[in-house]
């Protein structure tokens, strides 16, 4: 009886010590997976695809590109206007993204060999380069008007002519635009509260037209009848040669590149181009570590300024993010503290928010908003955020850093802000967002209001979510890597036409590639097939690809 209590006592105790030990054995795998976790997040990276490129490799060839950013004898594209002027700019920079030869020229000259179009940016032309106009219509080389020229021309037979005007009544300001289903890569658009300046003309038979003023919209009115309405972007054929006309200064704005490679599609039928693919969200000057009270923040939080940091902007931003799938960075002038053990636990509390969340951490410095990892200085490269217009450039070659593109500033959103957003998304397949939380901490007026700047935030990012799903959350980290393999790709792309005119085969080779890249691919006709990608549709014939092996072949 004692022999039977014994054994019954030792395999409750093994059953006791196999218990424990499991515990044991669960909580220390649970911390090293915690720690892992912990410790692969704070290298910045959420990109698995994208974790391994070389990036100060890659850096130097972008910067070698951006330092060859001389126009070309031979050039496939010829832009006509002042090298200095915002438009000319903006076309020079979307051409360059697009891996496109191109000259730049202030008179109008015809040069020899095959041309495949001419952008004209000025305001007057000499009847010289009026007849090298000509010239080159009549070897087919396509037209795009990206700004209108002077009265003068615009009333002349030759001016009405080239533009396809009928009649030319003077400019009128007009509000509301109206842009077709998939001229930029999205259905159909409507901004309401836009006001524009247009020349308010008559067109002629045959002509199309892709953007509209609102004026005298009807909801039962057809898209055949849309030649009454202002137009603001139109084609009209003269011979071989395509016409495109822009009826505005649009082409000085943001909404230049989307403009500029839309035409181009249309131009080509079938087009194929590299894109980023990515949507980041910029926090400047937060988190923050100063502690003060004020009395706006004690009428409007009944908080001290940490108090509203973890209370109110902490919980309200993870939400935020939480709910729409994207991924925060932080730009702090408080760096160096985050950076420390100082054994605080609310600054601790927020460093482990921070990692978990899968957020770079950067700082402010003279007003820049900058990031690079000095734990990986061997592997990293120093990049800033620079508003995207036409003075951006993807190298800031003094400063031997790579620049972010900012295609919108706070949170606010308006309707020329949706249109700037089409337009960075078409061109580059890329949006970001830039908010002050300064502002939250020092309002100036109920705008600046936690409740309202959430609420902008909120509507902002929920607007871009559901208009560009595809696109993939990044931090900057990821911005940066995709960016350089962006940038790197460089690709031989071949363009093949059955003689059906209607079905083909598009073959793009990357010069350089990391094992995966980005495309928008563009199509008159139904896609087919792919090999060594996949494709997701975003529109009709109109799709995201994604470049997995170092040839693409795809069948339209």
């Amino acid at each position: 009886m004692e022999k039977k209590s014994k054994e019954k006592l030792r395999v409750q105790k093994f059953k006791y010590y196999t218990i424990t030990a499991g515990i044991i054995i669960f909580f220390l795998v649970f911390q090293l997976i915690s720690n892992l976790t912990y410790l692969l997040l704070e290298q910045g990276s959420t990109d698995i695809k994208h974790k391994n490129i070389p990036v100060q490799k890659y850096f130097q060839e972008v910067k070698a590109l951006e330092d060859n950013r001389t126009t070309e004898e031979k050039a496939e594209y010829r832009i006509f206007g002042d090298e200095d002027d915002a438009g000319v700019l903006m076309l020079c920079g979307e051409l360059n993204n697009l891996n496109f030869t191109y000259e730049v020229s202030e008179n109008v000259t015809f040069k020899e060999g095959k041309t495949e179009a001419i952008f004209l940016n000025k305001n007057n032309y000499s009847q010289e380069e009026q007849d090298s106009i000509d010239r080159y219509i009549e070897e087919g080389t396509h037209v795009i008007w990206s700004r209108l020229p002077s009265a003068k021309i615009l009333q002349s037979e030759w001016g009405r002519k080239q533009l396809g005007i009928l009649e030319d009544k003077g400019k009128k300001n007009y509000k509301g635009i109206r842009i077709i289903s998939n001229f930029l890569a999205s259905d159909l658009l409507e901004f309401e509260n836009i006001e524009i300046e247009l020349e308010d003309v008559s067109l002629v038979q045959g002509s199309k037209v892709f953007a509209y003023s609102l004026k005298g919209y009807k909801a039962d009115e057809t898209l055949g009848k849309n030649e009454t309405l202002p137009p603001l972007i139109w084609r009209h054929m003269m011979g071989d040669s395509e016409i495109f006309v822009v009826n505005s200064n649009l082409m000085s704005t943001k909404v230049a590149p989307g403009i500029c490679v839309s035409i181009l599609a249309k131009i080509k039928g079938s087009m194929i181009y590299p894109v980023i693919n990515g949507n980041c969200i910029f926090f400047m000057n937060y988190p923050y570590t100063d502690n003060f009270k004020s009395e706006e923040l004690d009428k409007r939080y009944s908080r001290d300024a940490m108090g509203v940091e973890r209370d109110l902007l902490f919980p309200g931003i993870s939400n935020l993010c939480s709910k729409y799938n994207v991924i925060p960075t932080y730009y702090t002038e408080d760096y160096e503290a985050f950076k420390q053990n100082n054994n605080d636990s609310t600054l601790d509390y927020f460093k482990k928010q921070i990692v978990r969340e899968g957020t770079a951490l950067g700082k402010v410095l003279n007003g820049d908003c900058v990031y690079f990892d000095e734990q990986k200085p061997d592997t990293s490269i120093p990049t800033a955020l620079k508003e995207w217009g036409s003075s951006f450039t993807f190298v800031d070659a003094q400063k031997e850093r790579l620049n972010i593109p900012v295609v919108k500033e706070q949170p606010k959103l308006t309707h020329t802000d949706i249109i700037t957003i089409c337009s960075a998304v078409t061109s580059l397949g890329f949006v970001s967002t830039r908010v002050n939380m300064e502002n939250v901490l020092h309002p100036q007026d109920d705008s600046d209001d936690w409740v309202k700047y959430y609420d902008d935030m909120n509507t902002t990012t929920g607007i871009v979510q559901n208009m560009y799903p595809y696109v993939d959350p990044l931090n900057v980290v990821d911005a940066t890597n995709r960016i350089l393999v962006f940038r790197n790709l460089q690709p031989q792309i071949t363009y093949k036409t059955n003689e059906d005119k209607k079905s083909g085969q598009i073959i793009v080779e990357p010069k350089s590639f990391s094992g995966v890249a980005y495309y928008i691919l563009r199509l008159e006709v139904p896609f087919k097939s792919i090999e060594g990608g996949t494709a997701e549709q975003i529109i009709d014939n109109t799709y995201l690809i994604e470049e997995t092996a170092n040839k693409l072949i795809i069948e339209y």
